[in-house]
């Protein structure tokens, strides 16, 4: 008889506190272990942060409070990263409010 995980149940809140993607990478890691803290750019994120949803038994709720700190640029890819994620994952990730430019 095999055993199953329990699911891990994460909530994680982006606020104005979060400027820079280094802080939103910490942020994220800090809440929900991504196996790795230190990212060199967002390809690495992406690539934990992927894994981590395809291969645990998670449930990750993401809020959005406040991302005007954030970079333009960094506030899209970011925007473009939870929706990809959410489109492969929709039982483990939830976004909100829904990601919206």
């Amino acid at each position: 008889m095999s055993k199953t995980k329990p699911t891990e149940v994460f909530a994680l809140d982006i606020d104005s506190s979060v400027d820079t993607c280094d802080k939103l990478f910490s942020r994220v890691t800090d809440i929900a272990y991504l196996g790795y803290s230190n990212f060199s750019g967002w390809d690495a994120f992406i690539e934990m942060f992927d894994e981590r949803l395809q291969l645990s038994e998670i449930e990750l709720t993401i809020r959005n409070q406040d991302l005007s700190h954030l970079p333009a640029k960094d506030r899209r890819v970011w925007c473009d990263v939870l929706r990809d994620l959410q489109a492969r994952h929709p039982a483990k990730l939830k976004v909100l409010p829904p990601v919206d430019l």
